[in-house]
């Protein structure tokens, strides 16, 4: 991006932050005294909880609090040294335990899923590799692989979840380069999509050179055999393969952790992983709550919990069936998202879900384009199938009424989309 590009994108998301601020969509400041994952306490008002990100609602799990307050009793509020020269047996025994959820597979944790980025790309992308990132992979992502670019490694950006553009692109470069990289999110943060993992096992088959860089920070926890996500398990070549994802939403703890299926990666990095070695450790209040979580991730109870929220999804997907709403999530996705197009659409339909007792996410440029603005949800085990009904019937009845008010037409916001139309 030339600079003259890049000031003007700036400006561009001043001009919408300053906007939504003023409209009371974002730095918003939630005033709950005991925070129990139910109730938000927003600009005066109670509202149910549509916008968080604790999808299993691990975050108010007593064990999880237990452990976290016992080990800051026992081991303090910090361990202040670099893991290069000491390690604490807490971290240890926590990278153990997520090993074990990851059928042995060596692990490291960070101190967030964004330091685990810039820690891994830069030690396993080699100079005479090549990276291809999905459109919409996260922006953390995206920023650590920039660090690649002053190695003069290839960088190039492809259509979201577009296999026939990946196929093309590695053909083209293949000859030129030892791995090609292909970096993506297990479940996309914005639309509640997923990578299409049955194709790119196909494309891994038929490229030797192609390895993938998994980031699946919304799918750990609440997807897979003992909550390794929505793509890990299904994904075959499993040594052109890392995993790096966070501790916290569905794991409901902080802090970010990597999977290596293949041991030369996890060496890389655990000797020239950079923030790894100079970075703060995680708290041992952190580590206490992370290992509780992976502990009930490695038990047969994670399947009842994994059930008990499919079975929320599963209802809120049957209401919205029957309301017509333009839908772009995945159906088995606990992230919703229903397009409403331009900014003002959703600030006027914003405004009147939370004048109705609701908090949701407005979508909003840059993460989306300026004419893919919507309203995206969550559904999580805080909330109940009445408050979900309630919450499905308020944005139907408001969605209808506002498209109205501004003079917009479902298929014009299908179109923004590229939604097909509805036959009727």
């Amino acid at each position: 991006m030339s600079s003259a590009s890049y000031t003007k994108f700036i400006k561009s998301v001043d001009t919408v932050y300053e906007t939504a601020e003023s409209r009371k969509v974002i730095f918003l400041e939630n005033k709950t005294d005991n925070w129990n994952g139910k109730q938000l306490h927003i600009n005066g008002a109670e509202m149910v909880n549509f916008g968080t990100c604790g999808y299993l609602g691990l975050e108010t799990d007593r064990r999880l609090i237990d452990k976290s307050i016992d080990y800051v009793n026992r081991f303090g509020t910090q361990f202040s040294v670099s893991r290069t020269f000491l390690i604490s047996k807490l971290v240890r025994e926590l990278e153990e335990e997520l090993s074990r959820m990851f059928d042995g597979a060596n692990t490291l944790v960070f101190s967030s899923t964004t330091l685990t980025h810039i820690s891994v790309l830069p030690a396993v992308v080699h100079h005479k590799d090549a990276v291809i990132l999905d459109k919409q992979v996260h922006f953390s992502v995206q920023s650590a692989a920039q660090l690649l670019q002053t190695k003069g490694i290839s960088l190039s950006v492809i259509k979201h979840n577009d296999m026939t553009m990946l196929d093309r692109v590695i053909n083209s470069i293949k000859d030129k380069h030892q791995k090609v990289w292909y970096m993506i999110d297990g479940v996309y943060s914005m639309f509640g999509d997923f990578t299409p993992v049955e194709e790119l096992n196909a494309m891994m088959a038929k490229y030797e050179q192609l390895h993938l860089y998994l980031d699946d920070a919304h799918g750990v926890g609440w997807a897979g055999k003992n909550g390794t996500g929505i793509a890990y398990d299904d994904l075959i070549y499993k040594d052109r393969i890392i995993l790096s994802t966070t501790m916290a939403k569905g794991f409901g703890s902080t802090g970010g952790m990597v999977v290596f299926p293949k041991k030369s990666d996890y060496d890389k990095v655990y000797k020239f992983g950079g923030p790894l070695s100079y970075s703060h450790p995680l708290a041992p209040s952190i580590i206490g709550a992370s290992t509780a979580s992976a502990q009930i991730m490695n038990s047969p109870e994670i399947n009842v919990i994994q059930k008990e929220l499919a079975d929320r999804i599963n209802y809120c997907n049957s209401l919205l069936e029957a309301t017509n709403l333009p839908m772009l999530s995945d159906a088995a996705s606990p992230i919703k998202f229903v397009g409403v197009g331009d900014l003002e659409t959703g600030y006027r339909l914003h405004s009147k879900i939370q004048g109705a007792g609701f908090y949701n996410n407005v979508a909003l440029f840059p993460a989306v384009r300026m004419d893919n603005t919507g309203m995206r949800f969550t559904i999580t085990r805080h909330v109940t199938m009445e408050q979900i009904k309630d919450y499905v019937d308020t944005l139907s009845s408001f969605y209808w009424e506002t498209l109205e008010e501004v003079s917009t037409t479902l298929s014009e916001v299908r179109a923004a989309f590229n939604l097909p139309e509805i036959v009727v």
